[in-house]
This record gives C-alpha cells, sequence and structure tokens, in this order.
C-alpha cells in the first residue's frame, strides 16, 4: 500500500495526467486519489520550482558569464551558421506556449501545465516567464487541484462504464 501512494506521487510530480488513472488501477476510491494526486502535484512543483532557481543560477554562474563560453559560443555559431548569431528554431509546442502566454498570461500557463506541458516543463517556464514565486506557486496549485478532480472523475467513470459493459 505504502509502495503505491509513493509510485502515484512520484507519478504525480512528473507526469501528471497519469496519476488518476494510474490510481484507479490501483483500486483507491475518489477520494484517496484526489488527495495523493493533489499532494504528488503540489511537491512536484515544489521541487521543480527550487530545481529550476539552482539551474539558473549555476547556469548564470558557470556558463554565461565566463569568456570561454563567450568565445565558444562565437567559435560555434561561426564555424555551422556563418555568423554570430544563431537562427531560433520554433516548434509547435513552443509556438502554442507562446501564444498560450501572450493571449492568456498566468491563468493560461498554468492551467496547461498538468495536462498539456507536465509538471517539470510547465513548472520551469511559469517560472521563467512569471517569477513571482507565490503568485505563480499558488495558480500553478489551483491548477493541480481542479485537474486531479476532473481527470479523477473522468477515470473512475470510465472504469464504472468500463464494467458496466463487461457485465
Amino acid at each position: 500500500m505504502f509502495s503505491k501512494v509513493i509510485v502515484l506521487l512520484l507519478i504525480a510530480s512528473t507526469k501528471f495526467v497519469f496519476a488518476p488513472a494510474t490510481s484507479v488501477i490501483y483500486k483507491f476510491n475518489y477520494l484517496e486519489t484526489v488527495i495523493i494526486t493533489i499532494a504528488g502535484g503540489i511537491l512536484g512543483i515544489l521541487f521543480y520550482a527550487v530545481l529550476t532557481n539552482i539551474l539558473v543560477i549555476l547556469y548564470r554562474r558557470f556558463l554565461v558569464n565566463t569568456a570561454f563560453m563567450r568565445n565558444f559560443n562565437d567559435f560555434f555559431n561561426r564555424i555551422f551558421y556563418g555568423r554570430n548569431r544563431k537562427p531560433r528554431v520554433f516548434s509547435r509546442r513552443n509556438r502554442m506556449i507562446v501564444r498560450v502566454k501572450k493571449t492568456y498570461g498566468l491563468i493560461g500557463l498554468a492551467a496547461i501545465t498538468p495536462v498539456l506541458l507536465s509538471i517539470p516543463i510547465g513548472t520551469f517556464i511559469t517560472l521563467r516567464y512569471f517569477p513571482q514565486f507565490r503568485r505563480t506557486f499558488l495558480f500553478l496549485v489551483v491548477s493541480v487541484i481542479f485537474w486531479a478532480n476532473f481527470l479523477t472523475f473522468l477515470a473512475i467513470y470510465f472504469r464504472i462504464f468500463i464494467e458496466y459493459v463487461k457485465s
């Protein structure tokens, strides 16, 4: 039982969208599923927020401000691109993130984080665009609570539907 809860916390903290379905497979009820999923999502947000800050500090300290990296980047760009700046590559996902950020702001990014972006990527991007930690954390937690309830409802409803079809 304890190992199942730990597994669900880890799943909810990384790939949030799979946690309610996994919890239903483990035969947890609605309330247990929601509580474990919300706890895993919040722990994931906290962990990846701290990790984001540490990585940004290390990046700025050791890579950005060193003469070696500036010279290496200039050398690399001249060799492979023939100019001093490499072109930006925008994928479909990057365009979606920028569009959501410009159109809906923090609320939009927080809303799509648990389901479409995953907790680690969504927390990193949201904190880079909106560095006010308390406000950003609050919106991410509200989003996790909403999606945990909604996805748990869908998973339990789907299980009931499957059992009905089997009988």
